[in-house]
């Protein structure tokens, strides 16, 4: 993924975020398709009150981030079954 680039669709909860991003791949034929992936991270305060990304989790994140991850598989499903799929 370039900085630049952005995800096309967050869900958040609390200091939990699942970003859908668009990953470029060439098949065996060179030609351009995407594939969906999916990014889990969690924002706290550290202990000099700056704020801070991880992808550990802690116990009470776990059921949060199985309903986003959930979100996520479902949005790419309705997503990739309208569009064509090299279009996606």
């Amino acid at each position: 993924m370039n900085e630049n680039e952005k995800p096309i669709k967050n869900f958040n909860s609390g200091g939990l975020k699942a970003s859908i991003w668009l990953n470029k791949r060439k098949n065996s034929k060179n030609e351009e398709y995407t594939v969906p992936s999916v990014i889990l991270s969690r924002t706290f305060i550290d202990s000099n009150g700056e704020y801070k990304t991880t992808n550990s989790l802690n116990k009470h994140d776990i059921l949060v981030a199985a309903l986003l991850l959930r979100k996520c598989y479902e949005w790419i499903d309705v997503t990739q079954s309208t569009a064509k799929r090299e279009d996606f």
